[in-house]
């Protein structure tokens, strides 16, 4: 029973922690060169300063070009971070033009939490992923598509984010969208405005809509016409209402260099599950650039539940001022809801605004949501009960051998002082 007791207090305590490692970058970019080779830093952050062993691997489509110096390694609980390396080595194979991804994927170690024959292992990971970009020889544009606002009686901003994957300069590139309900009726067609894109540039294409039309699923169809190229893109959108709510976002006890950790706050607003949920973060600088990508740990939320995901991002060499944010909450890989963020970072704080909302979050402010009240009353009952089951045994034992000692002591004789 003892044995039992505390096997489910350390699973349901475990079971809502807050996940052992972080790592930043969340992500990085190169450009192919000359370079045979490219060595890469990470930070590892130790968030619960405990002792672990963390274990370094590849995956993806770069996995094989990724040479990890040390893939394990021990922290102590008095380290808060660890610097880690790796290289990516450049051959033929991801010469082929276009972008190439691959992950460096950060595990604790399992550890052996022992009461005699008691064992039980938890394992998290967190993951960075590094690009490499090999430009086509002529002209090419990527485009990717998102919109800031779902309020079917206020107007809905649509924009095509496109980047020039090509060594030439495309002069002439807008985007039409066409957007069919889910029985193929068109509810819009329009044309974006225009734009020119220098070398691997990056800009927006908008439109506006003022959409008279119900709640629900939407297929948006984006044709992209580039000097005298054109490609096309696919995407599903959910207007008037959504199955997940971002509730707030913010940062904490930050400091300009150091390591801002995100709490993005989200509540299950469909009648299931959600399973392999996690947020991403696309953050840009004032020029459009991409600076990072930073993904929350994978996680479960339960229909009507609330949960805080945590991202972290790594400011060293970041200006203070206005950065924007790309947020994703994805489960899947499938998007569920994408948010335009305004990120103002400055020496000890970051504010953030959700755009199209008019929300503002200042540094402290939001909730951070860990276990629920009755899960926390729950585990620390389980807790209570499993010391107390321990101090049983152990007054078992010492009763046990009490008689046993004043045997001992009245079958010794005593000695007798003179």
């Amino acid at each position: 029973m003892k044995k039992i007791i505390l096997m489910l207090t350390i699973i349901i305590i475990l079971s809502y922690n807050v996940f052992a490692i972080g790592i930043t970058p969340g992500r990085t970019s190169l450009a192919l060169d000359e370079k045979p080779e490219h060595k890469i830093e990470l930070r590892l952050i130790n968030n619960e300063h405990k002792d672990m062993t963390v274990v370094l691997y590849s995956e993806g489509e770069l996995k094989d070009n990724i040479i990890i110096e040390k893939p394990n390694i021990q922290m102590t609980q008095s380290q808060e971070e660890y610097y880690a390396y790796y290289k990516l080595v450049i051959d033929d194979k991801i010469k082929k033009p276009g972008i190439h991804r691959g992950r460096v994927i950060a595990r604790e170690g399992n550890d052996n939490l022992q009461d005699e024959i008691i064992s039980v292992d938890v394992s998290a990971a967190v993951a960075t992923q590094v690009s490499l970009i090999v430009p086509y020889p002529d002209k090419y544009l990527e485009p990717e598509f998102y919109t800031i606002g779902e309020d079917i009686d206020k107007e809905i901003r649509l924009y095509v984010l496109a980047v020039n994957l090509g060594l030439k300069k495309i002069e002439n590139a807008y985007a039409t969208i066409i957007v069919t309900d889910t029985n193929g009726k068109t509810a819009l067609r329009t044309e974006t405005s225009r734009i020119s894109l220098d070398t691997l540039e990056k800009k927006e294409m908008i439109a506006s809509w003022h959409p008279p039309i119900k709640p629900g699923k939407y297929k948006v169809t984006i044709g992209v016409t580039y000097d005298e190229k054109t490609t096309t893109l696919e995407k599903n959108i959910q207007l008037g209402y959504a199955i997940i709510d971002l509730i707030g976002v913010s940062v904490k006890d930050f400091k300009l260099g150091g390591i801002a950790k995100f709490n993005i706050i989200i509540e299950n607003r469909g009648s299931s599950e959600l399973n392999e949920l996690f947020a991403n973060m696309k953050i840009t600088n004032k020029d459009g650039t991409e600076i990072a990508e930073i993904k929350s740990p994978t996680t479960t939320l339960p229909e009507s539940e609330r949960q805080t995901l945590y991202t972290y991002w790594d400011t060293e060499g970041i200006s203070k001022g206005e950065h924007k944010s790309d947020l994703s909450l994805k489960n899947n890989q499938e998007s569920l809801l994408d948010k335009k963020l305004s990120i103002n970072v400055k020496d000890s704080s970051i504010d953030i605004s959700i755009l199209g909302t008019g929300y503002v979050i200042k540094e402290g402010s939001g909730e951070d949501l860990g276990m629920k009240p009755w899960i926390t009353i729950g585990a620390i009952l389980l807790v209570v009960s499993n010391i107390s089951i321990i101090l049983y045994y152990r007054k078992k034992k010492y009763e046990k051998q009490k008689p046993q000692e004043k045997a001992k002591e009245t079958s010794t004789p005593k000695q007798s002082s003179e």
